[in-house]
């Protein structure tokens, strides 16, 4: 159902991308009760958040992995602004990592851990790195 929104987020555009500040102000108040001065920080944390991830859905396009990168994001963490910032910017750093590749491994064996790790993690880039990694890794100590 979280993908689904996130399509109709997606496909709709700017116009549709926007803060729900009534889950703000449930999800702060259910987690800090009377402890005001959190509430409040908490707000104000989710607020600024939440314009930031309302850009970001606002520049995805449904060509470029961003657009994956907030599906994936919004069903892990609903409308949690400062976890779904979080997630975009540790896919994207993810996925600014997959670019480069070892020197030292030879372009079919990375051919190979690539497909392999894509067959496995498909578009979650943080999971495609550390499998990518760790094949590498036990492919030096097999050489």
């Amino acid at each position: 159902m979280r993908y689904l929104f996130a399509c109709l987020t997606i496909c709709a555009g700017p116009a549709f991308a926007q803060v729900n500040d009534a889950s703000i102000v449930a999800r702060c108040d259910a987690e800090w009760g009377n402890d005001f001065q959190m509430v409040a920080f908490c707000r104000e944390q989710q607020r600024t958040a939440g314009s930031r991830w309302v850009a970001i859905v606002e520049s995805a396009s449904l060509e470029t992995p961003t657009a994956s990168i907030v599906a994936r994001c919004m069903g892990e963490w609903g409308d949690d602004y400062q976890m779904l910032v979080f997630c975009h910017d540790q896919q994207q750093t993810a996925l600014q990592s997959l670019e480069s590749e070892p020197d030292d491994v030879p372009g079919e064996v990375m051919n190979s851990i690539l497909r392999r790790c894509t067959a496995d993690w498909d578009d979650d880039y943080q999971m495609l790195v550390f499998c990518r990694d760790q094949q590498v890794t036990a492919w030096r100590s097999l050489q």
